[in-house]
């Protein structure tokens, strides 16, 4: 199952904490080669987009139909939301008032005050006695749906709705960050003795989504649950753009990823190291860093969902609760995406060769500072790039290798260093990723003890 879904705006953001030994290509080789208005809210929306080479239609007048809405839900494979049981259903205002027990004539007042006009739902039950849920709903303008978004988690917190079922209300509710679409409130919920929710609102346009997942246990899916936020807003986006949801993605194979970076500043020598095993959505990942600050290793365990953690070298591993800090550390495992689509490799204008490496046929591509800033969607001012290669998988465009070699401020290599290194001043940079054993047999992730 497909579980990780990568915006643009997600990559700009990983780029920035890139994490990558000494073993990288020599410069100039081939990767292998060695062994708070309307206005302004569509405004940004567009330009997050144009990045990816298309522009968001005026979704504020555009009309919107039930039949887009209903192609903007999940249907129930090769997705986050995967389920053979998926149930998707068009959602009237007259439905949505039919359900409102809790509190009708606020929900009433809600819908004519914001202007809510259509909507659907899906409910996707899994395999792990866990459900997923997305809502969508279509308001009058981008002012409506800010409006409506925050008056719903509003209701959330006063005991008036916002969970799974419509005539529930949570009794304990936690508000964590969500970054997804152009405004976004994560909500851990406690429905009742039994039931948990991890739940986000988020708004595009005039779009307001509501994903989450409701389970019979404690574990924290908050990763899960962005993962599922980022897979509704594809498809917004795509069914907006082109009339219709992007494909489904192929299920990502198993594979092991390596990447590495050393630095050179004025002689002394720093780097990066991340290896790890990624298997459906259970993964293994070290990260080991050698800064001006000192040494650190960070070991994480992603098992079903629940995140495991241990600082150094030897211990125990630990739980990872609401530590942001430790949970953001999974962006880097791997910090390339292994679909070449969510860093806009896929269309490389620069020489190529055909070539098998690890077993795969592949086709290598040149590039240069213009490609490498388009794919970190950021500006490498002063940078000089000596080489950046890398290879993609001729079937469906998996990124196996990369590399790139070059010299420049350390503060404006940051996108790629990842913090930690901005003082250095002048250094040089050599990075390698790798993707191995893509689709082979792979140790089998356990959580720790």
């Amino acid at each position: 199952m497909e579980w990780r879904w990568w915006s643009r705006a997600r990559l700009a953001v990983l780029a920035g904490s890139v994490v990558l030994s000494a073993c990288a290509a020599e410069p100039g080789m081939f990767p292998g080669d060695v062994g708070d208005g309307a206005a302004t809210t569509s405004t940004t929306l567009a330009t997050t987009l144009e990045s990816a080479g298309y522009t968001l239609p005026d979704v504020t007048t555009r009309p919107i139909t039930s039949a887009e809405v209903l192609a903007m839900l999940p249907t129930g494979h090769g997705g986050m939301a995967e389920s053979a049981g998926a149930s998707l259903a068009p959602m009237t205002t007259a439905d949505l008032l039919t359900r409102a027990t809790l509190d009708p004539s606020d929900e009433a007042a809600d819908v004519v005050r914001f202007g809510r006009l259509i909507g659907a739902s899906g409910t996707y039950p899994q395999d792990d006695e866990t459900t997923a849920y997305v809502w969508i709903d279509v308001l009058s303008d981008a002012d409506a749906a800010h409006g409506y978004l925050l008056d719903y988690a509003g209701d959330v917190f006063k005991g008036a709705g916002g969970t799974h079922s419509p005539d529930s209300t949570a009794v304990r509710v936690e508000e964590f960050p969500m970054d997804v679409g152009e405004e976004a409130i994560g909500l851990d919920l406690r429905v009742d003795a039994t039931t948990t929710e991890t739940a986000v609102v988020f708004r595009l346009g005039r779009i307001v989504i509501w994903v989450s997942y409701a389970r019979a246990d404690d574990a924290d899916v908050r990763v899960a649950t962005q993962y599922l936020a980022e897979e509704v807003a594809d498809r917004v986006v795509s069914t907006l753009t082109t009339g219709t949801p992007a494909a489904p993605r192929p299920d990502t194979p198993d594979h092991r990823f390596a990447t590495s970076m050393s630095i050179d500043a004025g002689g002394i020598a720093y780097g990066v190291e991340v290896t790890g095993v990624a298997s459906g959505a259970d993964l293994t990942c070290s990260i080991r860093r050698a800064t001006p600050a000192g040494e650190t290793r960070e070991d994480l365990w992603l098992v079903g969902g629940v995140l495991w953690s241990r600082s150094g070298s030897s211990g125990d591993a630990h739980l990872v609760g609401g530590n942001l800090a430790e949970r953001g550390l999974l962006a880097l495992c791997p910090p390339w995406p292994l679909d070449a689509r969510d860093s806009g490799l896929t269309t490389p204008t620069g020489d190529s060769t055909a070539h098998e490496l690890n077993g795969v046929d592949a086709l290598g591509h040149q590039s240069d500072l213009a490609g490498l800033e388009q794919a970190l969607g950021v500006s490498l001012d002063g940078v000089e790039v000596t080489t950046f290669t890398y290879w993609l998988a001729n079937e469906v465009p998996w990124l196996l290798e990369l590399s790139i070699t070059a010299e420049g401020d350390a503060a404006e290599l940051e996108p790629l260093t990842g913090p930690g290194f901005a003082t250095l001043g002048e250094v040089a940079l050599t990075l390698r990723h790798r993707i191995l054993d893509l689709g082979g047999p792979v140790e089998r992730i356990l959580a720790p003890g």
